[in-house]
């Protein structure tokens, strides 16, 4: 058993959020990101690649495996965590992301499990994501305002400005949909 990587891909993540959930099997896990589940609307996944990525998390000793046989079928692998695997999966999943463009995956995938684990820990990574968005807002908006009035930089600032706000503005609206207010 080897120690886990410091940096997961978001499949990996993914994988141990399903599995946080219950244990399963790999095709059970794979079910789960299939074209039409609500999973791979943010994270798909090929069961090739599941079954790879479940290989290498068992190698670092975030899940364990235990064959099952059950009737004549052929004997499964159900898959668990690890108690390292729930408390790492637990941060990661209470941390906002730090760049806009992570807003698209990473923090839909976090809502999604957050849903799992009941409204309030949706609340507080909304709240989270709310403070570290605003504060990019406000340095971007420095920024632009250092930068000469005609310059391209001013052009590329405003654009980020622009791609910002928006999302913050989303993400209060998530947030006030949350508490039952409308914005």
């Amino acid at each position: 058993m080897s120690r886990y990587k410091s940096g997961l891909s978001l499949g990996e993540y993914a994988l141990l959020g399903v599995l946080h959930e219950r244990p399963m099997h790999g095709y059970d896990v794979s079910r789960r990101f299939a074209p039409e589940a609500e999973l791979a609307l943010v994270t798909p996944l090929e069961m090739s690649s599941i079954y790879a990525m479940l290989k290498e998390l068992q190698e670092q000793g975030l899940i364990e495996g235990e064959r099952t046989v059950v009737g004549l079928r052929p004997p499964r692998t159900v898959f668990h965590l690890t108690a390292s695997a729930k408390d790492l999966f637990c941060t990661w999943l209470g941390e906002p992301v730090r760049r806009l463009r992570e807003v698209r995956s990473d923090l839909l995938l976090k809502l999604f499990f957050c849903r799992a684990a009941g409204p309030a820990h949706s609340r507080r990574l909304l709240d989270a994501q709310i403070s570290v968005s605003a504060t990019y807002v406000e340095r971007l908006a420095g920024l632009a305002a250092d930068a000469p009035s005609d310059s391209f930089e001013r052009l590329v600032y405003a654009s980020k400005i622009g791609a910002a706000r928006s999302t913050l503005a989303w993400l209060q609206e998530e947030r006030a949909r949350l508490e039952g207010v409308a914005c």
